[in-house]
């Protein structure tokens, strides 16, 4: 307790404002704030990312055992009237933070695992005080529900139910060697310090039973910022699982029928639902030649039993002899291993002219485009990210972002 006591003096450019909404322009920038290339690039050469580290209890414990997990019929709410909603799984969007400046108290925050992610609130900032100089370090208290004394992290026993704790802990995080993430939800309705009540409200009761699939560490986080408790993991998993059960592989791939079914479980708001069936009746055209093929253009070709999508950052001359194919080197998301996190890579690969391989034409004055430089420049400033999340910033949705002039309401 009086190491919690002891708070760390205020730093106003870390305890500022808030924000109450998702900027309606995030999609028309890079997720990483404008930081340079180089920076990303550095950032994405850290090591697989650890477990948070140098953690403390520091605060009694409220045991809690009387809640009922959260249903499906809960997480699956119907459609209401209204354009958006808090728990839109392309409305609540994760972006992961590189330095201290970049979070603030208030917010959800994630430590991302490989296999699984941890959801706390942040109450304090300050800087780590073994290296106060250092912006890329940073000593954060967080208020968060886990189900065994050092976390989900480093103990699954009880991963299917039981009694858990709301803990407040102290944490240091060092942003270059754990992938850090921030959440913002384009239409929060409460301010940083009615964040900060609700967590700490829930850290006073005794009535919280954790559960992997109803009631984890994240329904916690979005409970305390949203009034709603959801997980967009685990309604990401159940969707996914049951368009495989039901419709098969191919339901997977289709991307129309995906966003269908998303709207109809009330997990994406009209709006998106709405922009998304506009993107999806673009043409796409059989690449079966050459000429069919530019720089600049999305390609859409099979990636691990899917359909994925990708930037064209260059188109080579003919090889000798292998005019039946053509050679480009294209920007993506890329699987990198089940231990790892996806990343965005340049990648020089050749394809047949038989029409595997489609162009989805985006043409004026239907869609408002990049140019083709314009939009080469911009997957190239996005290499080295790891952010991916399906369905929110997948590969599709990073070359959209490249080639469309989108804002959020559009």
């Amino acid at each position: 307790m009086a190491e919690f006591e002891k708070r760390a003096p205020k730093d106003e450019t870390l305890h500022r404002r808030r924000d109450e909404t998702l900027d309606p322009k995030l999609l028309q920038r890079p997720p990483l704030r404008q930081i340079s290339r180089n920076e990303v690039l550095q950032t994405s050469r850290s090591a697989v990312p650890q477990s948070i580290s140098s953690h403390s209890i520091i605060e009694s414990e409220s045991v809690e055992s009387t809640r009922v997990p959260v249903s499906g019929k809960d997480e699956e709410r119907e459609n209401s009237d209204s354009q958006f909603s808090s728990s839109c799984i392309e409305c609540v969007i994760p972006y992961r933070v590189i330095n201290r400046s970049e979070i603030a108290v208030g917010d959800h925050i994630i430590n991302a695992g490989a296999v699984y992610d941890h959801h706390a609130i942040i109450t304090e900032i300050a800087p780590d005080e073994r290296d106060e100089n250092n912006i890329k370090r940073a000593k954060v208290t967080l208020i968060h529900a886990t189900n065994t004394k050092l976390g989900v992290f480093s103990g699954l026993s009880k991963i299917f139910g039981g009694k858990a704790k709301i803990r407040r802990t102290v944490d240091y995080f060092d942003f270059e060697t754990s992938k850090i993430m921030i959440v913002k939800y384009f239409n929060a309705p409460f301010e940083a310090t009615d964040v900060i009540r609700r967590a700490e409200g829930e850290l006073e009761k005794q009535d919280f039973r954790y559960h992997l699939f109803g009631n984890n560490c994240e329904h916690f986080a979005t409970y305390c910022v949203t009034n709603e408790r959801f997980s967009m993991q685990v309604t990401k998993l159940k969707m996914t699982l049951r368009m495989f059960l039901s419709l098969g592989l191919n339901a997977l791939r289709n991307e129309k029928l995906r966003n269908q079914v998303a709207y109809e479980r009330g997990l994406i708001c009209k709006m998106c639902f709405e922009r998304d069936n506009k993107l999806f009746e673009a043409e796409k055209k059989p690449i079966k030649e050459k000429a069919d093929v530019q720089k600049g253009d999305i390609i859409t070709f099979p990636y691990w039993n899917f359909y994925h999508d990708a930037i064209v950052l260059e188109v080579h001359e003919d090889k000798v002899g292998d005019r039946n194919k053509v050679d480009l080197t294209y920007a993506h998301y890329a699987f990198c291993g089940p231990s790892e996190h996806n990343t965005i890579k340049q990648k020089r690969e050749t394809f047949p002219l038989n029409g595997s391989v489609t162009v989805t034409m985006y043409k004026s004055p239907q869609f408002n485009v990049y140019t083709s430089e314009e939009t080469v420049d911009r997957a190239k400033m996005r290499i080295g990210e790891q952010q991916f999340a399906f369905f929110a910033n997948d590969s599709s949705h990073f070359a959209r972002w490249c080639k469309l002039k989108l804002s959020h309401s559009s």
